[in-house]
């Protein structure tokens, strides 16, 4: 920033605090970013590639998005987002849901890939293999029984008063049964 470097990342995270974050020789860590300090948000595609990069000055809801270097993927993804409004609102749609739809294919085609698999097992031949019996000599510990241990304990005797409370009313029962009602 100002021809200043902030920090030095391994990754590319979302959002970057533009407070000096660098330690010698080593990557910065990302941190959390108050949405009243100022910030550059990335966009960034599956294989980590930067995309878009957009400032927000303060405590604004408004970014500014900056120019990609010349001849950069960046710059074809912005030239790609300039052409079309419906490809300016779908590109990043699509980029979030990206993000969810290994869950989703997982979530659909774990069941059908277990199904396959628990046929396949199914269509192998069962062997009848007969286990060696291998007899080893096993002792026979006898440990003595723990001694019996009488402790005095008071006998209390209380006496409960006997309180009969009145049968509760039917519809007490079904409510009880029917717990959704």
């Amino acid at each position: 920033m100002n021809g200043e470097v902030v920090g030095r990342y391994s990754g590319t995270p979302a959002t970057i605090n533009l407070k000096k974050n660098l330690a010698s020789g080593k990557f910065s860590t990302p941190k959390t970013v108050a949405p009243s300090q100022p910030q550059l948000r990335r966009t960034k595609n599956f294989v980590d590639e930067l995309l878009l990069v957009a400032y927000k000055h303060g405590a604004e809801d408004e970014y500014i998005e900056l120019d990609a270097p010349p001849g950069s993927r960046a710059e074809a993804y912005q030239a790609t987002l300039d052409v079309s409004p419906a490809k300016r609102a779908l590109f990043p749609f699509l980029f979030g849901l990206g993000k969810s739809v290994w869950y989703i294919v997982g979530l659909i085609l774990a069941p059908l890939v277990a199904r396959i698999i628990k046929w396949l097992v199914g269509q192998l031949p069962k062997f009848n293999v007969a286990a060696p019996q291998i007899d080893l000599p096993v002792p026979v510990l006898r440990l003595p029984s723990p001694p019996d241990i009488d402790i005095p304990a008071p006998q209390w005797k209380i006496p409960w008063p006997d309180i009969s409370l009145p049968t509760p009313p039917d519809w007490v029962f079904f409510l009880l049964e029917h717990s959704k009602v």
